[in-house]
Order: C-alpha cells, then structure tokens, then sequence
C-alpha cells in the first residue's frame, strides 16, 4: 500500500543528547553518577504520572529540580545542556510534508507545546499527539490510533519512526510500518526506501 503519512518521535530522535559533559559535570557537582542522575530526571515514579497527564508538565518538572537541590531553570540548562534539535532532519520533514502527512508523536509532559514553540517547530506537522495530553503512553495501542485516525490514514498506510525498539513495536503490532531510529542518516535511508518502493 502506498505510504501517505509519516508519524515522529521527539525525544531520542528530532531532539537528542548529542553532548553528556554538561549531565556529567551536574552529578559530579552532585555527588551522584549519570545512571543516578539520570534515574531521577526519567525513571522516577512520578514521570509515568506526568506522561499520562496525571500530574502538571511545570509541576513535575520543578519537582525534579527540587529533588536535585536546584531551582528549575537550573536544572533544565544543566541537565538538558547537551540537547541539540536536529535542524537537518526538521528541515527533511519540512520538504517530505506537501507529498505526505507528517505528525508528532511524544510521550511527553503537559508543557511540550511550549517547547514546540520556543524551537519553531510546530509548522513542520500536521498533527501533534502529546501523551500527556491524551492520557495514553506508546506502546499503548490506543495512542497509535488515534493518531491514524486524526490523520485520517489506515495503518498500512503509516511509517513511524521511534528510537525506543517497544514503541516501533506496538506501532508494527496495529499494522503500521516501524522504523528504530538509531541515527538521521540510517532512519532517513530506511524512509526512503518505503516511501520510494510502490
């Protein structure tokens, strides 16, 4: 069937940790190692909560910033420092979306808008499916779908893109195409060739 839409992943794939000197020099100022740091910031019992939307994106992100000693703004230039948008690929997305739909499709806080925004981003889809807002984490099935069903594609339809193996998963599971993004370079080539085979 003929692809007439693509479905991104944000974190670990438009945005990414290409830089861990800044995550490294805050748990040394710490006392903690990165796994320590890191457990904090993204396995904390609370962060499932604030991805469904059960707690507020600010709140649970000043919570953090508490636990850690730090005031907020802090915490999100010192942990976050190595964090690059990859303008490259936005700009990829941008030239693929007169032919095909692009959407975004993030297991992410309630405040990820703003930060849409802030990088100027938000005109590069046509559709923004936030976890938080939604009440649905991938690989729920039920978040895939509504997001085929907004775009108004069938599964077969749809490519989606995750660097998160279980998530390109559950996407396979109801029927789409899945991609495991591992660099720009690799997950575009993959792209390409279910775009271009007909």
């Amino acid at each position: 069937m003929v692809i007439k839409a693509v479905i991104w992943d944000l974190g670990g794939v438009i945005v990414r940790t290409e830089d861990l000197a800044p995550r490294d020099a805050l748990a040394e100022h710490l006392g903690l190692s990165r796994q320590e740091i890191d457990h904090i910031v993204f396995e904390a019992d609370e962060r499932n909560s604030a991805q469904l939307g059960e707690i507020d994106g600010e709140a649970y992100s000043q919570a953090t910033a508490d636990r850690l000693g730090l005031n907020l703004q802090e915490f999100r230039q010192e942990f976050f420092g190595g964090d690059r948008l990859d303008e490259e690929l936005v700009a990829h997305i941008r030239e693929l979306r007169p032919k095909y739909k692009m959407a975004l499709l993030s297991n992410a806080l309630s405040n990820l808008r703003t930060f849409l925004a802030d990088w100027n981003i938000t005109d590069a889809f046509d559709l923004i499916v936030v976890s938080a807002e939604e009440h649905l984490l991938k690989p729920d099935p039920a978040i895939y779908k509504l997001a085929l069903d907004r775009l108004g594609v069938n599964a077969a339809e749809a490519v989606f893109i995750d660097d998160i193996e279980a998530n390109v998963e559950g996407a396979r599971r109801v029927g789409m195409q899945g991609i495991q993004f591992i660099s720009r370079e690799q997950a575009l080539g993959d792209l390409h060739a279910l775009l271009d085979h007909k």
